[in-house]
This record gives C-alpha cells, sequence and structure tokens, in this order.
C-alpha cells in the first residue's frame, strides 16, 4: 500500500484508495483538486464517500461504484459532473469524468483495496483543441516565412549585385561609394533575417555527437566575442562539466540569438556571464529518454534591464519582440527554443541575481560513457 501511495502522488492522476469495507484508506491531492476540494482534504475524517456524492447518486452513477466493494472491476464513461470549487470564490465548472475501479488483491487472492482513477475528458479535450490549433497556427507561420525567405532572397541578390557594380565603379571618397556601401550594409542586414526565417521555416538536418560540453564552450568562446562588442565583457564559470549529445554548429546559432539579444538588451555595454554546472529544469520533460543521468545547465546572463516575469512565455513566441516595430524580428529565442528541442533540451528564461538582467538557461541530458 505504501508503494501504491507513493506512486499516486509521483505521477500526480487522480487516483483514491477503498478498504473493501467501503472507508477510504488514502487520497492524492490530484483526486481533491479534481473534485473542487483543497488538495489535503481527508475525506474519511470529512465523512465523504464517492458512493454517496449527489450527483453521482442522481446519475445512477453511485450504484455502479459499489460494485467495485465486492472486487469487481467497474468503469463508467462520460458520467456528468459539476465541480463547485470550496471557497465561494471560484466558478462552477461542468466536467465529463471516465471512472475506472480496480481490485488489488494479496498473495493469498483476498482483496486488499480498491484503487479509483477519475478522469475529465473536457479539459483532455479542450488540451486536445489547442494543441492542434498550435499545430496549424505553427505550420501557417512556417509557409509564410518560408515563401517571404525566398521571395527577399530574391530581391536582395539583384540588389547587392547593382550595389557591388555600383561601388567599383565609384571612388572611394566619393558620396556614391558611401551610399553603394551603406546599401550592402542593408543587405547584410536583411540576408541574416532570412537566415532567421529559413531556420524559423523548416527543420534543419541535425548531427548529434557525443562531447564534453566544457571544451565545447571553450572552442566556441572566439565565436561568441564576434557577437558582442568591445564595450561587452564575457567572463566564463565552467564549474562542473560533462558528456552531452550535442550539434556544434547548431548551438553555435543558439548562442549567437542568445548573445545578440544580450547585446541589444544592454545598449552595446555592459558583462556577460556564461556558467556551466549541474542543475535540473524547473519543469523536466516526462518519460524523457535520457535525463536518468542527470542534466547539465549552460546558462547565459546579462546586466541589462532583465525580462519582465509576465513576458518570458511570450518572447519564445515566433515573431514577438519587446523591441520598437522594425528594430527586430522576434525569431531569435524562437529559433534557438526550437535548436535546444532538437537536443532533447528544455530552455528557460529567469533572472540573473548576480548581474541583474535576462538569464536563459540551456538544460541538456548527460548521457554515458559510451554515448
Amino acid at each position: 500500500m505504501f508503494l501504491a501511495k507513493q506512486l499516486a502522488d509521483q505521477v500526480q492522476l487522480p487516483v483514491q484508495f477503498w478498504a473493501p469495507d467501503g472507508s477510504v484508506l488514502y487520497t492524492n491531492s490530484a483526486f481533491n483538486k479534481l473534485f473542487g476540494l483543497d488538495p489535503f482534504c481527508d475525506w474519511e475524517q470529512e465523512g465523504r464517500h464517492l458512493t454517496e456524492d449527489p450527483q453521482l447518486v442522481a446519475s445512477g452513477a453511485a450504484a455502479q461504484l459499489q460494485r467495485a466493494l465486492s472486487g469487481a472491476a467497474v468503469e463508467l464513461h462520460s458520467v456528468a459532473y459539476q465541480r463547485i470549487p470550496s471557497d465561494a470564490s471560484g466558478d462552477i465548472e461542468a466536467l465529463q469524468l471516465f471512472l475506472a475501479l480496480r481490485p488489488l488483491v494479496g498473495e493469498d487472492g483476498d482483496l486488499v483495496c480498491i484503487a479509483c482513477q477519475v478522469f475529465d475528458h473536457s479539459q483532455s479535450r479542450d488540451l486536445e483543441e489547442k494543441q492542434m490549433m498550435r499545430s496549424q497556427k505553427m505550420e501557417n507561420l512556417e509557409v509564410l516565412a518560408s515563401g517571404v525567405a525566398h521571395e527577399f532572397n530574391n530581391i536582395f541578390t539583384g540588389i547587392k549585385g547593382l550595389a557591388d557594380l555600383i561601388r567599383d565603379g565609384a571612388e572611394p571618397s566619393s558620396e556614391i561609394y558611401e551610399f553603394a556601401s551603406a546599401i550592402q550594409q542593408n543587405i547584410a542586414r536583411g540576408a541574416a533575417l532570412i537566415q532567421q526565417l529559413s531556420s524559423f521555416a523548416r527543420e534543419m538536418p541535425h548531427s548529434l555527437r557525443r562531447r564534453m560540453l566544457a571544451g565545447y564552450i571553450q572552442e566556441a568562446l572566439p565565436l561568441m566575442l564576434i557577437h558582442v562588442q568591445k564595450r561587452i565583457s564575457i567572463e566564463t564559470r565552467l564549474d562542473s562539466d560533462g558528456a552531452v549529445l550535442l550539434d556544434s554548429n547548431r548551438m553555435d546559432q543558439a548562442l549567437a540569438n542568445v548573445l545578440h539579444n544580450a547585446r541589444e538588451a544592454m545598449a552595446g555595454q555592459g558583462r556577460v556571464l556564461i556558467k556551466l554546472a549541474r542543475g535540473d529544469p524547473s519543469s523536466p520533460p516526462e518519460d524523457h529518454p535520457r535525463a536518468d543521468r542527470g542534466w547539465l545547465m549552460l546558462e547565459v546572463a546579462d546586466s541589462g534591464p532583465g525580462i519582465p516575469e509576465h513576458l518570458r512565455g511570450r518572447v519564445l513566441e515566433p515573431f514577438f519582440s519587446t523591441k520598437e516595430r522594425g528594430k527586430a524580428t522576434g525569431l531569435g529565442l524562437s529559433v534557438t527554443e526550437r535548436i535546444v528541442a532538437s537536443h532533447e533540451g528544455v530552455l528557460e528564461i529567469g533572472s540573473s541575481e548576480e548581474l541583474g538582467g535576462a538569464a536563459i538557461r540551456i538544460y541538456l541530458p548527460l548521457v554515458s560513457n559510451r554515448g
């Protein structure tokens, strides 16, 4: 029974255990929350029993639940239920419950207890609809980004060729030469945007190889310095190390995006701190294939103004930017999140206690020595 309780708490499925006489042995917090109760509500102490719930009695479901006390396996589908919160501040919610009761028997074959699991169909349908809408939205954005990138690439190629001809035929000290150079600089900015759009629009091929993460950071540091200005200092603290599966080229792009945002936030002057340490993401993915060995956290922090907490979720949305319209694409962190996900990692946004600005944390799962 102790192991069953532990399992119920860890998976956080709504579960309640009954004794053969109908008394409630244990209720986990997810079960209480589903019925609008305090997470720590003690059903037996308060004299509550699901088989006596007025709504279930009225629907006829309670009589079916009584059968489980004799050791029968019972399933009830689409039971209408109104969740009434324990405090008056909440709204009444209409649920569609699925109830499954399974007898648990001992080695001697005697009934030990009954496990009652409950699921809300209406909640799962809402989640499926939201996921489908998000998937369709992302697909439309990818098609749009791909088309825009292709068309603008053709336009920029033509403009660049003409600008090169003008610049080559002008005196370096002339105004025409300066204008042609300005056109070339803007073409370069446009090309960078095209690269971001292309990265966003398609799943770039990647090749994950086992690498020691601290060694990668040390090798990539000269490239990182290119993305910041002279008035920005980069400090590294590699307090831990371990083997991860890494695509160096794609991770270079991810870090370049993060450093670009840091440079913009600090207006070209300040500090960047790159740390490597052991640490788990705040919301680790369930059933992760390689998270059993732990995680390494790669953090890039800056001394800028930081990202307000209410915007930290939105800055990962494609085309969302806190900057003035026309000053940014809003694709940098979105592309970075995709790259981290392709490494089976987790990207989180927080704040730096030491520098006071934003802290972008990339969590990568450790792998064994054999990869």
